[in-house]
C-alpha cells in the first residue's frame, strides 16, 4: 500500500519524466507490506513509448535491507559521537590523509583554549611547538600503527601559545571509507612539572 504523500510524489515524478524525457530516481518510496511492515523501494523511471503512445517504464528495487543497515550505522555513529563529546579527556579525530582535525570535543576545547570551529581549521602540526614536531609526529605515527600503547608527555601548543603536556593514546578507525585517527589527550602538565622539580 502507498501513502497519499508518496502517491502524490510518484505522480509528480512521472509527469517530470514525461515532460523532460529524462530518468528520475525516488529513493524514499516506502510502501506497506500486507503484514503491516514497511519496506523501502528505489524506483527508476524512464520515458518510453509503446505502440506509438508515450508511456513510462518503471524499475523497482527493494533496498529495505540496505536502508536498515545505513540507519543502524548512522545510529551507531551518533552514539559514538555522544560518548566522545561527553568524555573528560580531550578528544580529536584526524583525517589520516590530510592530518586535518575533523572532530573536537568540548574537553579538548577547554584544554587548548580554542573553540571547536577554530580547531576544525587546524592540522595536527598546528597543535604542537615547531621545534618538537619531528618527535611528536614520530610518536603519533607509532601510536596510529599500534607500535606504541601511549605517547607520553607530548607538548601541546595552546591558543595563547603556552605549552602544556599530555599523554595521548588513540586508534585508527574506518568511517565512510575514510581513515581517521581518534586521539585522547590527558593533561599531565602538573605531574610532569612536579617530577622535574624533584629531580632538580
Amino acid at each position: 500500500f502507498i501513502s497519499k504523500q508518496h502517491l502524490a510524489e510518484y505522480s509528480k515524478l512521472s509527469q517530470e519524466v514525461m515532460q523532460s524525457k529524462t530518468v528520475s530516481l525516488m529513493s524514499q518510496f516506502e510502501p506497506t507490506r500486507a503484514d503491516g511492515s514497511k519496506m523501502c523501494i528505489e524506483s527508476q523511471l524512464f520515458s518510453s513509448s509503446y505502440e506509438g503512445e508515450a508511456c513510462i517504464v518503471v524499475f523497482h528495487r527493494d533496498i529495505t535491507e540496505r536502508q536498515q543497515k545505513e540507519n543502524e550505522l548512522q545510529e551507531s555513529e551518533h552514539k559514538y559521537k555522544r560518548i566522545l563529546e561527553g568524555s573528560n579527556d580531550g578528544v580529536i579525530e584526524v583525517d589520516s590523509s590530510t592530518r586535518r582535525i575533523v572532530f573536537a570535543n568540548p574537553a579538548i576545547c577547554r584544554l587548548t583554549g580554542y573553540t571547536e570551529k577554530e580547531l576544525l581549521k587546524l592540522r595536527v602540526e598546528d597543535m604542537h611547538p615547531k621545534e618538537a614536531l619531528p618527535f611528536v609526529i614520530e610518536q603519533l605515527e607509532k601510536l596510529a600503527r599500534g607500535e606504541l600503547p601511549l605517547a607520553e608527555a607530548i607538548p601541546v601548543l595552546k591558543k595563547d601559545k603556552s605549552v602544556i603536556y599530555c599523554h595521548i593514546n588513540g586508534s585508527t578507525l574506518e568511517i565512510e571509507n575514510r581513515s581517521l585517527v581518534v586521539a585522547f589527550f590527558r593533561d599531565v602538565t602538573e605531574s610532569k612539572e612536579a617530577e622535574e622539580a624533584i629531580v632538580k
